[in-house]
């Protein structure tokens, strides 16, 4: 918002403006009411929404009759599908390192099943590489203090379902998305010709940048992104620090990625703890952040980014709880 204080912006600022303003005090407004219960709540309601979803997109490749990809009504709108099917796929799939009920595993494996028809490759990757990061840091962070034998042969299983649950999702996934003849295909052009699998976004990205150097301190205003990046008001420069650098200038995007590694800082003054004896209540919380936050460095337009940045309050708030019950333990 700053940046109209000593930029020229273009017809749109007005509107970003106002998406930026909402967003800052939506966010703002929720800091004091974040807890464990809501946070946990809200996810619920995030899962039951996202298998709505992938109930629907089952459904919709049984109408057509085919695993082509080609003919699905929901083309125009897979990328926000997926992003919802892959948000919730991540949280419930790491929720299991905490949990042992059986419903969480039976959903896990309906979202990434939805995940896997969805269309989606960026959705598809970041889900599966998340979810197998976070369940191993999961494991690797279990309390190291074993008292005996029962303990011991408790944690061993408990290391081997984990490894077992990620090497499942991760074939399971990739070998559903592969039957789908378009998703195949689209995978198929980044391995065999690289510039035409990222074509559109190389693109976008490399124009930002060129934008960027020329303005590098002070950019182009709030609502110049879309021009700068993709010759139109509509675009976005489809990475959320280079839409902020663009229309900021450096200052604001210094601030902008600070803010956004604020919860990985957080993990390491965590695992810093006595033992690193901290339980995982944390883990699907930053696992969902990271998911997101890997999204929105490669789609999505940063002045709505309410669910980033909301997500990311639950992983900080996530990490601080698990601290202070470790705190009072001791």
């Amino acid at each position: 918002l700053l940046s109209n204080l000593w930029s020229v912006s273009t017809e749109r600022y007005m509107e970003d403006s106002m998406q930026v303003a909402v967003t800052a005090a939506l966010v703002a407004a929720t800091v004091g009411q974040v807890n464990m219960k809501r946070m946990e709540l809200t996810m619920r309601l995030t899962c039951g929404v996202a298998a709505a979803a992938s109930v629907l997109v089952f459904q919709e490749y049984i109408t057509v009759g085919s695993l082509s990809g080609w003919d699905m009504r929901i083309t125009d709108s897979y990328l926000v599908v997926s992003r919802l099917i892959g948000l919730a796929a991540v949280f419930s799939a790491t929720s299991t390192i905490a949990t042992v009920k059986r419903k969480r595993y039976v959903l896990t494996i309906i979202l990434f099943a939805g995940l896997a028809l969805s269309l989606a490759r960026g959705a598809l990757v970041f889900g599966v590489v998340v979810t197998g990061v976070f369940m191993t840091l999961g494991v690797l962070l279990r309390p190291r203090r074993i008292e005996n034998m029962s303990d011991l042969a408790r944690n061993f299983l408990s290391k081997l379902a984990t490894t077992g649950i990620i090497l499942l999702l991760i074939s399971l996934v990739i070998w559903g998305a592969m039957r789908v003849e378009r998703t195949r295909r689209l995978f198929g052009l980044i391995f065999v010709d690289r510039d035409a699998g990222f074509s559109g976004r190389l693109g976008i990205w490399s124009t930002s940048w060129a934008n960027i150097s020329r303005r590098m301190m002070f950019g182009y205003g709030i609502g110049s992104s879309g021009i700068m990046s993709g010759g139109s008001e509509t675009s976005y420069p489809h990475n959320v620090i280079l839409q902020i650098w663009l229309d900021g200038g450096i200052i604001p995007a210094l601030a902008t990625i600070a803010m956004l590694l604020l919860p990985y800082y957080a993990l390491c003054l965590a695992i810093r703890l006595p033992d690193s004896r901290i339980d995982s209540s944390w883990l699907p919380y930053l696992a969902a952040y990271s998911f997101q936050f890997l999204d929105y460095m490669k789609s999505t337009n940063s002045y709505t980014a309410r669910d980033l940045f909301l997500l990311e309050l639950f992983a900080l708030n996530a990490l601080s709880s698990a601290r202070r019950c470790l705190t009072n333990r001791d």
